[in-house]
């Protein structure tokens, strides 16, 4: 069976898992959901990532903003 990463990618995100990249590195987000299989999981990433570097989405910047801050 050939590995199809638009597919790949649509079942992490019917399964609530966000995938992202940031520079060379892909990252993956379950929202602290515990994650059955992470050992397959990460491995299929490793071995595919070439694959699915270019479809995935650059990771965004959190902004953290000191609510203390005067602004005066």
């Amino acid at each position: 069976m050939r590995f199809d990463p638009v597919y790949f990618i649509g079942l992490c995100q019917k399964s609530g898992i966000t995938l992202t990249k940031e520079s060379h590195l892909i990252h993956y987000n379950c929202r602290r959901k515990r994650l059955y299989g992470a050992e397959l999981f990460i491995a299929t990433i490793r071995r595919h990532k070439q694959e699915l570097m270019p479809l995935l989405a650059e990771k965004r910047e959190v902004i953290q903003l000191d609510i203390f801050e005067d602004s005066q």
